[in-house]
């Protein structure tokens, strides 16, 4: 069955959603020290490499402050 116009829209928004929500949920156990980055990527389901990213931000972003 095709989808429409529509509902594709709403199903990538939601996505889009989620992903952003995993995201926020990896800066906060970044910013707690205890886990790993490979911990996180295996808790949140993000690539490792995303994980590394939002670390190499969240280190800039306070070298900036």
């Amino acid at each position: 069955m095709l989808q429409s116009v529509e509902e594709v829209g709403m199903e990538k928004g939601m996505e889009k959603g989620r992903t952003e929500a995993l995201e926020e949920t990896a800066i906060k156990m970044l910013s707690s020290g205890v886990l790993t980055a490979e911990q996180i990527a295996l808790f949140t389901g993000l690539e490792i490499s995303k994980i590394k990213k939002l670390a190499k931000d969240m280190r800039s972003e306070k070298q900036s402050h």
